[in-house]
């Protein structure tokens, strides 16, 4: 290295936040070498050492189970019905709208009990939608 290190590469350094050994190393020969680094890195590690003893907290909080908690746990969204429900809310109102589409683009052929068959898979999709729903608020009943 025929220049001097940067303050980043100095607190990188002084913090032990470089991984990469080839860099390392080479910071490690310019500082063996280098007078002027060598006395930055010693202000770079006053500092450090200053700043940690006189931190009013010293001690780290571990978050990770709160967080994994947080993103793990099935969240409501809507008038307390989860997601899945929305969906099923949602494709409901699509298979109507198809339905729809569909029975004016059939006008001219006939295909016994279409309107039938239709409202019978629509009906079980809510059927479906009202007992996930009933079954979200029994578990959600506060006894």
């Amino acid at each position: 290295m025929d220049k001097h290190l940067t303050e980043i590469e100095l607190f990188e350094y002084a913090n032990q936040l470089i991984e990469d050994k080839n860099q390392l190393a080479l910071i490690e020969v310019h500082l063996s070498s280098c007078k002027d680094c060598k006395q930055s890195l010693l202000l770079e590690q006053k500092i450090d050492d200053s700043l940690k003893d006189n931190l009013a907290v010293n001690y780290t909080v571990d978050l990770s189970e709160k967080v994994i908690h947080h993103f793990t746990q099935e969240k409501s969204f809507f008038l307390n019905i989860d997601a899945k429900s929305i969906i099923y809310v949602l494709m409901f109102f699509l298979g109507l709208i198809i339905m729809n589409e569909l029975m004016s683009s059939l006008k001219n052929i006939t295909i016994p009990y279409l309107n039938l068959i239709f409202s019978v898979v629509l009906g079980l999709f809510f059927i479906e939608l009202l007992l996930t729903y009933v079954k979200y608020k029994k578990k959600t009943k506060i006894i």
